[in-house]
């Protein structure tokens, strides 16, 4: 769907109903906000989802077209790669400005990189058994770097992300980053978050009627 077809669709189903109407700014919001919504169920996290974006080929069809390998990153001496050079390099690769939204894979001299919990990191590193080779290597991330272990500058590192969706916008005609088959479920769970104003009414009246009690 294009967002003009997402907008038509959003009204249908509101029209069936008999709801207020709402204006471009407000669908588009609607749509963006259920855009992040439909990934953040795709996701396994403590926040609802309950899907490994990767659990079959079909599930990875839904949001594929967010995923970008990037390569050319090196560490410095002290193992890291800032995630600002992480975010310019997506930048560049989509000509856009969208944030990167979960890190999914990270290779260094073509070997998978294991991601290490904070809380492992300095018991692991003292660990011969357990801290980063050149073949087993690991690594944690924060706000700014991503650290590595062992240290190596010569080392070519490769980082698979999911990056955030372009927000979609009516009036200058940018229509949905996700797959086309994905469209008609975003657009139905827009208008599920919209609802909830819809209720908003009822759920004032609700609520003077508890506090009179």
């Amino acid at each position: 769907m294009t967002v003009q077809e997402q907008h038509d669709y959003f009204d249908l189903l509101l029209d069936k109903e008999g709801d207020p109407y709402f204006t471009r700014e407000n669908k588009d919001m609607y749509l963006n906000m259920a855009h992040l919504e439909y990934i953040k169920r795709m996701l396994p996290s403590n926040e609802g989802g309950s899907v490994n974006i990767e659990a079959t080929q079909l599930v990875y069809n839904n949001l594929y077209t967010l995923v970008k390998e990037l390569s050319g990153f090196t560490m410095d001496a002290g193992g890291l790669v800032p995630t600002a050079n992480i975010q310019t390099s997506l930048n560049t690769a989509t000509s856009g400005t969208d944030p990167l939204m979960y890190i999914m894979n990270v290779s260094m001299n073509g070997y998978p990189v294991q991601y290490t919990r904070h809380n492992d990191w300095y018991m692991f590193e003292t660990n011969s058994l357990k801290k980063g080779t050149t073949t087993q290597p690991r690594y944690k991330y924060d706000t700014s770097n991503i650290t590595f272990s062992p240290i190596s500058q010569a080392a070519a590192i490769k980082i698979t992300v999911l990056k955030t969706p372009r927000s979609v916008d009516f009036q200058n005609g940018v229509n949905s980053e996700l797959p086309e088959h994905t469209h008609k479920s975003i657009t139905e769970l827009a208008v599920e978050l919209a609802s909830v104003s819809l209720r908003e009414g009822d759920l004032t009246q609700l609520n003077s009627l508890q506090e009179n009690k």
